[in-house]
């Protein structure tokens, strides 16, 4: 009997220390502030967006480390935890969702040339995640329009693909994405500041006394909203080929001179039905298929080596692209020959 007594008052010993040691431990996890968090069980909350870009470093830095958190599982990209620290983040708050509130864009950088966007819409005191860019290369910096006539918003990407080791080219290039069948995907694309060195003997080894090229495009691109029924943009730029005489292979120390050169002046206007940004429209001579104009190769850096035919890249209103033979379209209208509405 005594045994069995004992027996009882060591296991009611036992299950009250287990039962205030739990008590205390859960008053513990609800009485978690910023500075003493574990990242990993956190939330997206506004509270950590406003410590992210509070002046105080401690604060700003434990709010980094949760948002990398977040975002990295949200994007799929949780194998990247270990390389946090390296990864560097572009937050914006930002009405992009039509939700009358901030929204929150949060553009990653997970390597030299790999990032992706995140974003967020707010839901009582939390964020939510509800779409991603991804697919994108190194982000130096994220803006945003919309559309005066139907408040549509944009996204505007600057990008870096620098492939000056191995590729011979460095790319700077602005994307602009908008929202097309609940997803956000890419409506426009331009180069700003492009370079790229091409040997002659790469495409053609049996030729005697190949040459060196460099070839330059760099852009401006405004745009205008107000006053105009559709958003427009206007871009301006050089296209530039260079020579070197010297036919050795090594590219380094060439000395190169400007062989030709030709400026443009292109408007594109965000047209609703093709879902894209054209430089104007044409018809398919073969279908009589109305389609929407993306680009004109005459006006790219590349057909300055005179490799290829005149070409255009088109959309229709499926959101189809593809690349069609100059002498196989009747351009209808080209929105650079006039003042856009």
């Amino acid at each position: 009997m005594k045994n069995t007594l004992k027996i009882i008052t060591i296991i009611f010993c036992i299950l009250t220390i287990t039962f205030i040691g739990k008590v205390y431990y859960e008053s513990k996890l609800n009485n978690v502030s910023l500075t003493t968090f574990n990242p990993v069980k956190q939330t997206l909350n506004k509270k950590v967006i406003e410590n992210y870009f509070s002046k105080n470093e401690k604060l700003k830095k434990e709010a980094e480390s949760i948002i990398k958190e977040v975002l990295l599982k949200d994007l799929g990209y949780k194998d990247w935890s270990n390389y946090s620290e390296y990864i560097e983040l572009l937050v914006y708050p930002v009405d992009i969702i039509d939700t009358l509130e901030e929204d929150l864009v949060i553009g990653v950088n997970l390597s030299k040339d790999l990032g992706a966007i995140a974003i967020y819409k707010p839901y009582n005191d939390k964020y939510v995640y509800s779409h991603k860019i991804d697919n994108l290369t190194k982000i130096k910096n994220i803006s945003f329009i919309k559309n005066e006539s139907d408040k549509k918003s944009f996204i505007i990407v600057e990008e870096l693909l620098d492939e000056q080791t191995g590729s011979y080219f460095i790319d700077n290039f602005t994307r602009i994405f908008t929202k097309v069948d609940n997803q956000f995907k890419e409506v426009f694309r331009q180069s700003t500041d492009y370079t790229a060195f091409l040997f002659e003997k790469w495409t053609n080894p049996s030729l005697k006394n190949p040459k060196w090229f460099k070839l330059v495009e760099k852009s401006v691109i405004d745009h205008v909203s107000e006053g105009t029924k559709d958003l427009t943009l206007f871009v301006s730029k050089n296209l530039s080929k260079y020579e070197s005489k010297d036919t050795d292979t090594n590219l380094n120390n060439k000395q190169f001179d400007l062989v030709t050169e030709k400026n443009f002046d292109t408007i594109y206007i965000w047209k609703e039905k093709y879902k894209f940004f054209i430089m104007g429209e044409g018809k398919v001579i073969s279908s009589n298929e109305i389609v929407g104009i993306i680009e004109d190769n005459t006006q790219t850096v590349d057909y300055l080596l005179n490799l290829g035919d005149k070409y255009y890249k088109v959309i229709n209103r499926n959101g189809e692209i593809k690349t069609i033979k100059s002498s196989e379209i009747e351009i209808l209208e080209n929105y650079s020959d006039k003042k856009p509405d």
